[in-house]
């Protein structure tokens, strides 16, 4: 399915709905990322299933997911599809939910820079110009 995923790409910006792979990027009217599937609606109507392994990022509805890597207690943990809040100056706030509420975490560029914690919320709030919610 990946390759007939490939063959219908265009190009399009970065707002809508759409799902990035290794091999470009295509524009959906619906996706559903899917612990092993994610599956799109092309604008023809067609359905496609492609593996969720294969997803880089997606958009829903003009907000952006990013697989990013998961870090807890300081060590990498595995892999999560976070909600890219804002960028500034190379340093990308993102957030992801965990038990119930958002934790928010800072990468420099791809490189994991900090979870913002208690305490933390006012700086970055003011740095990045955004309110932080749980």
């Amino acid at each position: 399915m990946l390759a007939t995923f490939v063959l219908t790409q265009v190009s399009i910006g970065q707002s809508g709905t759409w799902v990035k792979t290794g091999d470009g990027q295509v524009a959906c009217t619906k996706v559903a990322v899917g612990n092993s599937t994610t599956k799109v609606v092309l604008a023809s109507g067609e359905k496609q299933s492609i593996p969720t392994s294969a997803v880089l990022s997606y958009a829903k509805e003009g907000t952006e997911y990013v697989k990013m890597p998961r870090f807890d207690r300081g060590a990498k943990s595995g892999e999560e599809f976070m909600e890219l809040v804002k960028t500034r100056d190379n340093m990308s706030l993102y957030r992801f939910r965990d038990m119930g509420s958002f934790r928010y975490v800072i990468y420099k560029g791809t490189d994991f820079y900090l979870e913002v914690t208690n305490g933390l919320e006012t700086e970055f709030e003011d740095y990045f110009g955004i309110a932080m919610k749980n």
